[in-house]
């Protein structure tokens, strides 16, 4: 999906501004339903601050770009483990939240009968930034970022029918910084679709789990305000909760 967008402000009030979004989702299977390798790419133009003016000053292009390989190992006909990884490289335009992220899977899934199945899931998360206190960025811009390790558990239920498809996700997060400080929170979501035609599906999901700012705005999730207690974490680069 890509986006172009061209702004032309009247009587020099701003620079004209060409911006675009760019959501991408490649995977190549090497064998089917075996081994296959994704190459997933998102470019989104948002806020600086989403509590300040709306002005071309106050955007920047981010950009959050994954790949990694996912293995499947079938151990009966309705058993199977997934094993995946991937390196994720988020960076932004203005600001100094840039970090790479790694990410360690293991999923183990039980197969009911051909349209429902159900999973259990571990996946383990590493921040590193590459800016902080002890290393800020040229021109001694302020930057509190804290590397951290995040840690998710939780269990999938998965049905499908000729018309309609659902799934119920239930666990828990926690994630502990560099220094010291750690934290947990539950994670649910919830997913219904419903095919009224051949070309035609109605939508409705719901998620309330802890999240960060490179997946809210790096994900083409379309929040481009995110405010909190009437605080803009767009702002941060730490762990909040995110619900809706």
């Amino acid at each position: 999906i890509t986006n172009i967008n061209h702004d032309a402000y009247e009587n020099d009030t701003f620079d004209n501004v060409s911006s675009g979004d760019l959501n991408t989702e490649n995977i190549l299977w090497f064998s089917p339903k075996r081994f296959r390798w994704s190459f997933v790419d998102n470019l989104n133009y948002v806020p600086i601050n989403a509590a300040a003016t709306d002005t071309p000053k106050n955007y920047q292009q981010v950009n959050l770009f994954s790949t990694g390989p996912a293995v499947t190992l079938n151990f009966t006909n309705v058993d199977s483990v997934e094993l995946e990884t991937r390196y994720e490289l988020y960076s932004e335009e203005t600001t100094k939240r840039d970090n790479a992220r790694y990410l360690y899977a293991l999923r183990f899934i039980h197969n009911f009968d051909p349209v429902s199945l159900f999973g259990l899931n571990y996946e383990k998360r590493i921040y590193k930034f590459k800016y902080s206190i002890s290393n800020p960025p040229a021109g001694s811009i302020a930057v509190s970022n804290t590397n951290y390790d995040r840690d998710d558990f939780f269990a999938r239920y998965t049905a499908r029918s000729t018309t309609t498809d659902y799934f119920v996700e239930l666990g828990k997060t926690v994630y502990e910084r560099d220094n010291n400080t750690s934290g947990d929170g539950l994670r649910g979501r919830v997913g219904l679709s419903r095919r009224i035609t051949a070309n035609k599906t109605t939508s409705f999901y719901y998620r309330n789990e802890l999240s960060d700012v490179a997946e809210e705005l790096g994900t083409g999730s379309g929040i481009q305000t995110i405010i909190i207690n009437g605080v803009p974490v767009s702002n941060s680069a730490d762990v909040f909760r995110v619900s809706g």
